[in-house]
């Protein structure tokens, strides 16, 4: 990899003493939008050979989701014609069971238990063990899902790896904003995604073809019930299994590096000499996996700059790029945003007309003014740390669409060395240039309280040198600006005054639940 800021290089080197997957640039590739996300997953199903699985909170119950079922049905029936595709769909339970008792009895679980007949199809569905006994009993559903769900999103076909934050639902395949990362041809990588679905479906339910489910063994680990087993136990469990399935692919990982020529120095990708890697990062806060709150708060700190006296303080400088649907930052991003890093931030959140609870019925309907106040708390403590000159914030609106995007981008910029006699004031006035490396976050996390501490989430972070993909990342970050206004932090503060005050107290007493 080319020679690069030193800012960046403290945190995003692939060595021995790192786990990340390297990937030809080639192969990776940004899906534009709604539609072509779906077009995606159809065309992936039918044309998988050995293996599909799909990992989300839930599938909808409408005609897009059942031509996506009836897909998935007929790539397992193809066993018999000796093309046997394993299928498996990881869900999370109280979402996924959601609506199968209501009037017309549809759920996830009613769309996916005709395909339970098949040896080749497996239905797993996740169940917090923070949910039981008198809790579960007295939480209705719907508002149970606050408490803790599986919110991983991604697939895999054969060899490729499709992550993103978006659902398996029609308004995702139509008109909901998000992001979708697909890495083609990377065995390794995919079987590290087929692994984390073993990891957490053989802690799961099993879906069954009556539409019951069943808690049983579904690998090497003896699971633990989710409502009457020990929490500490499973705790631990799914913990030192995490730490395994990672020890495992560092291993892998370096004996790729060892026996591929082309990749024992610093991995070129291709001719050119550039480098492209992929590191898989989690959050399952609940079990004690804080790999995304390490990585974050890691990545936030190495912005931090001297009192820029020193000459070579002014050659380099990250500029940061964070967006969340729903903005409810955790806060030890929050104060090292605000207080520790020095690096230039752009925040992009959805408006209350973009926000997907928009028209929700009863308490739900609420949240998008919740997710108004989170965002209106973090510009007025900007304001209070005088952090306006470089922290920037935009919101996205779109008349007819939400928007779901979630996400972080790094890039380095560049000076050019002056002679040896120049001083920092003298390098101030040189021209910024982009430097030769970007990163990017994609994943499932919104990077707040319940991302941290109550839900299961899965993340790549992508890092590359090599000019076209470089562009490719830049031309999906500036598209999810388009529908977007920059705002100015004294207007914004003045919606406070029309959100009553009960929702205000209710915002603070839950913020911990979103």
């Amino acid at each position: 990899m080319s020679s690069s800021s030193p800012l960046f290089s403290s945190f995003l080197n692939c060595d021995d003493s790192n786990f990340c997957f390297p990937v030809p640039s080639s192969s990776v590739h940004f899906l534009r939008s709604p539609d072509h996300f779906y077009n995606t997953l159809l065309q992936r199903v039918e044309s998988a050979k050995r293996r599909v699985v799909l990992s989300a909170l839930y599938l909808g119950t409408d005609a897009l989701e059942q031509r996506l079922v009836h897909r998935l049905a007929v790539a397992a029936k193809s066993v018999a014609t000796k093309r046997p595709v394993e299928v498996r769909i990881l869900l999370d339970f109280f979402r996924a069971t959601r609506g199968a008792t209501a009037n017309d009895g549809k759920s996830s679980t009613t769309m996916l238990a005709p395909l339970c007949i098949y040896d080749n199809v497996e239905v797993r569905l996740f169940h917090t063990p923070k949910l039981r006994g008198l809790l579960k009993s007295v939480l209705p559903e719907r508002t149970n899902e606050i408490v803790g769900l599986q919110h991983m999103k991604f697939f895999v076909f054969d060899d490729t790896v499709l992550i993103t934050g978006a659902n398996l639902s029609d308004q995702y395949f139509v008109n909901r904003r998000d992001r979708y990362l697909l890495i083609e041809d990377c065995p390794l990588l995919a079987d590290f995604f087929v692994d984390l679905f073993h990891l957490v479906g053989d802690n799961s339910f099993r879906l069954l073809a009556d539409g019951r489910v069943e808690f049983t063994a579904g690998g090497t680990l003896l699971p633990i019930h989710p409502e009457t087993g020990s929490f500490p136990r499973i705790q631990s469990q799914i913990c030192d299994a995490v730490d395994k399935l990672f020890a495992k692919y560092k291993v892998k990982v370096a004996k790729q590096k060892a026996t591929d020529a082309a990749l024992a120095t610093k991995m070129p990708d291709s001719a050119d000499g550039t480098t492209t890697f992929v590191v898989p990062f989690l959050q399952m806060g609940l079990f004690n996996v804080n790999q995304e709150v390490e990585l974050l708060s890691k990545l936030f700190s190495c912005c931090t700059t001297t009192s820029g006296q020193n000459v070579d303080d002014k050659l380099h400088r990250l500029d940061f790029t964070l967006i969340s649907a729903y903005f409810n930052l955790f806060d030890p991003y929050a104060d090292l945003i605000l207080h520790k890093c020095s690096a230039p931030f752009k925040i992009l959140f959805a408006s209350p007309q973009a926000n997907g609870f928009l028209g929700a019925h009863g308490l739900s309907g609420h949240i998008p003014a919740m997710y108004e106040l989170y965002a209106l708390d973090f510009v007025r403590r900007t304001v209070q740390a005088n952090k306006t000159d470089r922290i920037a914030f935009s919101e996205w609106t779109r008349p007819g669409w939400t928007f779901h995007g979630k996400g972080i981008w790094v890039e380095e910029w560049h000076r050019r060395r002056p002679q040896n006699d120049a001083t920092a004031a003298d390098v101030a006035d040189t021209a910024w240039r982009p430097g030769p490396r970007v990163a990017t976050v994609v994943g499932s996390s919104n990077f707040g309280f319940r991302s941290a501490h109550r839900d299961l989430e899965a993340q790549l972070l992508l890092v590359t040198d090599n000019d076209a993909l470089r562009e490719r990342i830049a031309e999906e970050k500036n598209s999810l600006f388009v529908h977007s206004e920059l705002l100015d932090p004294s207007v914004f503060l003045r919606r406070d005054c029309l959100i009553p005050a009960w929702l205000k107290y209710a915002a603070r007493m839950f913020r911990h639940f979103f």
